[in-house]
Order: C-alpha cells, then structure tokens, then sequence
C-alpha cells in the first residue's frame, strides 16, 4: 500500500514513526473514567501529565486566561490514532475557528482516549471542572464507541470485576449476552447517549460552557468506499452493530432527539475524492481537516458558537 497518499510530504520514515508511536501506547490507572492514556513525549505523539495530546503548538496547563479554550473529548478518533499530533482533529479545529473568527484567539486541547465513549468523556469533563479548569467551549465527538461498547461498560471492566473476586455480570468489551436482541442494545446506545446529552448541556450550562455535541463520521454510513479512497476492506470486526444500525443514531440526532447542542456530521466524507481515513477507522490528516471544518461551519450556521 502507498502509505504517501495517506501522509504526503511525510518521509516513510516519518509515517513508519507516526503508526508505531500512536498505536503502541499504553494506557494508566485514573479514577471514575477506569483509565487514561500514560503520558508520554515522543516525536509524534506527546500526552501530558494533565492527561492531553498536544498539537504540535505549546498549550499552557492550566489553561490561560484571555483566550477561547476549548476541551476536545472522543474515543480514539478524536485522540488521532494513525496520525502526528499536528495532524489531529483538535489541531485542525483551532485552525478552522481561528478562521472563521479571526478577531478570537483559541486554544483547543485534545482530551480524546484510545475506547472512551459518552460516558467516560462526560465524566472526564466533569474531573476537569472539579479541578477548576473551565473552558468556554467542550467539543464532544462520538457515536463509534458508544456502538462498540454496547453494553455502556468501560474498556477493561471485566478485568477490574476479577479484582473483586466477581465477573460473572460483566463480558467482554465487544462481547454481550448470548442471544441478545440487536434492536434492543441499539435502544440501550441511544437511550444512554440521549442521558449523556442531556447531562453534558445540563453541566455545562451551569459552568457557562458552549457544548457541542458532534455526529461522527463512519465508512459504514454517509460514505461510498472505493479502493481509491478507502483501500481497507470491509471486514470491520468488532463494529457490526454500527454498521448495521448506524443510521439510528443519525436519525435520533437529526430528530432532536439529543438535544440543541448535538450537530450532525457523519456526511462530512460524503464527497471525498481522496483517503479520509488512515486505517479503516481513523482519520486521515486530510480527514481531520475535512471534519473539523464541516463542525465549525454547521455549528456557526446553528448559532452554536459565537465570539
């Protein structure tokens, strides 16, 4: 495969970096979210000890007051598997506002961990407003995982369940009981992800933050693969409750059903003539610039972000 159309300008020893470094990561202990990526400054990836990916520009912890920061939440998406910290969605949307609102000056931090969904992330924003650290906009991508993890339990729940001498209640993070009804988990994703929702914008109204909630892009919907786009096969192990019933969640969000906050972009790839996706999950660089621009564009549409 010809790696350069995914990272052009890359040298191959660059992208041979940049697939070992992000997905050889290790993960840590944290409380109530179960864990967090271990801090780490390589090359191409470098993950602080407050728990985000920097972008390639210096981000100041705690945040600095007289700019418009932003706290990016999401599985392993938002994070950036595949591609250099540069390269991520987070990096990508402090371009695209500092764009379309030049008279502003962002700081977006990318807090996204390789298995979280909705409610990890939610949980996750509240440590950091526990800990006094207040953005003025959370940026939450999501919808993969909360399919991947059916059942609403962390990554390594059954794991943690053995310390404690039990493990009978708890299946694999893939798994589910036997025989399980895939319209009744598909009920469970949606009605978790609609409380999470609701509770995102409940948290954040009070703490004057501007939620978004973002629709994200799948190859299972909104998007035509060709092997001159997406040279990945279609075998996606582990996703087939997504690729089945993917759509529910785009027909729940456009519906209303999540809330004022949520925006709709899983179309973002639906025009592509190029490789949005460096595997056949994670976003390209390409991709990362192409979403990031479609969220600050149908957010400042909505009224949803205004500086």
């Amino acid at each position: 495969m010809d790696f350069s159309r995914i990272y052009p300008g890359r040298s191959a020893e660059e992208i041979d970096q940049i697939q070992r470094q992000t997905f050889g990561l290790r993960f840590a202990y944290e409380p109530y979210t179960g864990f967090k990526l271990a801090p780490v400054n390589l090359p191409m990836v470098e993950i602080t000890q407050a728990g985000y990916r920097t972008g390639g520009i210096p981000a100041p912890w705690p945040p600095a007051p007289g700019v418009v920061n932003v706290f990016v939440f999401g599985g392993s998406t938002t994070f950036g598997y595949g591609v250099a910290g540069p390269d991520t969605l987070s990096a990508a949307l402090q371009s695209e506002l500092e764009r379309a609102f030049p008279h502003s000056q962002f700081q977006c931090y990318n807090f996204g961990c390789g298995y979280f969904f909705s409610t990890q992330e939610r949980l996750r924003f509240e440590q950091l407003l526990t800990g006094n650290h207040v953005p003025k906009v959370a940026i939450f991508l999501d919808g993969l995982n909360d399919f991947f993890f059916d059942l609403g339990l962390p990554g390594y729940s059954e794991k943690v369940s053995r310390v404690f001498g039990s493990g009978a209640e708890y299946w694999t993070v893939r798994g589910r009981p036997a025989g399980a009804d895939p319209q009744g988990l598909v009920n469970g994703i949606l009605s978790r992800y609609r409380a999470n929702a609701r509770l995102i914008e409940a948290i954040a109204r009070q703490w004057n933050v501007t939620p978004l909630l973002i629709g994200q892009p799948t190859p299972f919907l909104d998007f035509a693969p060709t092997p001159a786009i997406y040279p990945y096969g279609t075998g996606f192990a582990g996703h087939k409750l997504a690729v089945t019933h993917y759509g529910r969640f785009k027909s729940a969000g456009v519906n209303g059903e999540f809330g004022a906050s949520f925006v709709w972009c899983g179309d973002a790839f639906a025009d592509v003539r190029t490789i949005m996706y460096a595997d056949s999950i994670h976003y390209s660089p390409e991709g990362n610039r192409t979403l990031a621009r479609l969220i600050v564009e149908r957010a400042r549409e909505r009224g949803l972000l205004k500086f």
